[in-house]
């Protein structure tokens, strides 16, 4: 396949909805032991450029100009049970078409894109994904990768752990489509994932007219996002559910193209996938039910912003000391008859790593036991704003709570979601507050938005969308937004 075939990766970030295994802020340049026998080729190229073939029909196409001196390419092929222990765990839901690959050195960059194959055994399943992590970092989906019927190609700057996968794109879903085709974005159905051959002006199926009432209640309403312009690194997912009807009748459009749907079988609702910010911030979502004029509304805001501050959010969420759990330095919200314990000795407030607490699926990051059932993807916190977010994580705040209220406290229509499962028994909203002030820097506050917004949506313990549709975990506006 010649490069001008080759598209460039557009990577659906999914981080923390999967079991994160150890912390990182980003990549770290290094290689690891590699013999032939144990599935790994290495071979030095330099400026000119060279083809490196690795193990079961691995390769890196690296073009001259791609480096400026001469550097040992590995690719390793990894095999069940002996992963490195930088190599992320996998969401729960995929299943892998063939083995990871590691290409190295981790954190090597290119001044060209390179071209990287990665086989797959053809009668695995379908529908077929590529997906990649950084050392210590989180898996993503390539959106943007070309399928044959035993290899995906990608084009990256930069060297990763690769695999392809089945189960994590929807039938339709924009995952493995050819570069030629990605303008094309077609309306989807959650009654059977269909696509609109017509193309891009053809999706919106909530014609303008059609809807005599706005009954469907959206979820989340109003919705956010993220876009980074430009960027073959990060992209953003954010779900969206109707309450009340049976899902397999909603019809789901938008008004831009900033965004692409998809259906998603996790909820039955749709799964939004920004792509630019259109000219604009604001995309409106549109439900329709099958057959009838009844109709509802949500607005998604998308926020532009970059792979740095993905970086620093990254660094602030995976990376800190380990976080004692009693004792000097354990953080404690306000129970009945104590101070909140929140700062060190000198007053500032703990900069512990997120995942001390939030690591997801019950796993130990290793830096303090935590509550490790919960973590916050799109699919919890994609009805609060930036702003709400900061307040959360740096303040302990939620709108419509107050700091003291405690375990009887009941809150108006108006507040935010708040999730009482997360907190020790007899603890309330106010304990809460206490504890969850961290310190996060000015730099750092905006990065851990983008970083959140870029997780993967999945179900948590006990209410996702704010407990509305399946019970399965999170925080939002009880009307979406």
């Amino acid at each position: 396949m010649g490069r001008a075939q080759r598209v460039g990766a557009l990577v659906a970030c999914i981080s923390v909805g999967m079991a994160v295994v150890g912390c990182s802020s980003s990549s770290t340049t290094g290689t690891t032991s590699c013999t032939s026998s144990s599935g790994c080729v290495t071979q030095a190229v330099g400026a000119a450029g060279a083809v490196v073939t690795g193990p079961d029909g691995s390769a890196v196409d690296i073009p001259a100009g791609a480096l400026t001196s001469q550097v040992s390419i590995q690719i390793q092929e990894l095999q069940p049970g002996s992963y490195p222990a930088t190599m992320p765990a996998m969401a729960p839901r995929w299943a892998l078409a063939g083995h990871v690959f590691s290409f190295e050195p981790h954190g090597q960059s290119f001044a060209v894109p390179v071209t990287i194959t990665v086989p797959y055994a053809a009668a695995a399943g379908s529908p077929m994904t590529l997906v990649r992590a950084d050392p210590s970092g989180a898996w993503s989906m390539v959106t943007d990768a070309v399928f044959s019927s035993t290899t995906a190609q990608v084009e990256s700057t930069h060297f990763s752990f690769y695999a392809v996968v089945t189960g994590a794109a929807a039938p339709g879903a924009d995952a493995g489509r050819d570069a030629t085709a990605k303008d094309a974005r077609p309306d989807v159905t959650v009654a059977d994932a269909r696509h609109d051959a017509t193309g891009a002006d053809a999706r919106h199926d909530v014609a303008p007219g059609s809807c005599a009432l706005y009954d469907l209640q959206i979820v989340f309403s109003p919705m956010y996002s993220a876009v980074i312009p430009g960027s073959a690194t990060h992209s953003f997912e954010v779900p969206a559910i109707v309450t009340g009807v049976g899902m397999s009748d909603v019809i789901w459009s938008a008004s831009s193209n900033a965004v692409s749907l998809s259906a998603d079988p996790l909820t039955g609702g749709v799964l939004i996938t920004t792509l630019d910010t259109g000219g604009g911030p604001d995309v409106t979502i549109s439900a329709q039910l099958a057959g009838t004029n009844v109709c509802g509304r949500s607005t998604l805001s998308i926020t532009a912003t970059t792979d740095e501050a993905w970086a620093a959010g990254s660094t602030r969420y995976n990376s800190g000391p380990v976080m004692p759990t009693q004792g000097p330095g354990a953080p404690k919200g306000a129970m009945p008859g104590q101070a909140c314990a929140n700062t060190d000795d000198a007053g500032a407030l703990y900069r512990y790593a997120c995942i001390a607490c939030h690591a997801g699926g019950g796993v130990d990051s290793g830096l303090g036991a935590g509550f490790n059932d919960f973590v916050r993807t799109p699919e919890q916190t994609g009805g609060f704003s930036d702003e709400q977010l900061i307040a959360m994580f740096r303040n302990g705040e939620v709108p419509g709570w107050p700091d003291d209220a405690g375990p009887g406290f009941t809150p108006d229509a108006s507040a935010g979601y708040f999730d009482p499962a997360s907190l020790p028994p007899g603890a309330g909203f106010d304990w809460w507050h206490c504890m969850h002030q961290w310190g996060v820097t000015d730099a750092e506050a905006p990065g851990l938005v983008t970083y959140l917004r870029a997780l993967t949506p999945l179900a948590q313990s006990t209410g996702s969308f704010g407990g509305h549709g399946t019970p399965d975990g999170g925080w939002k506006m009880p009307d979406g937004g």
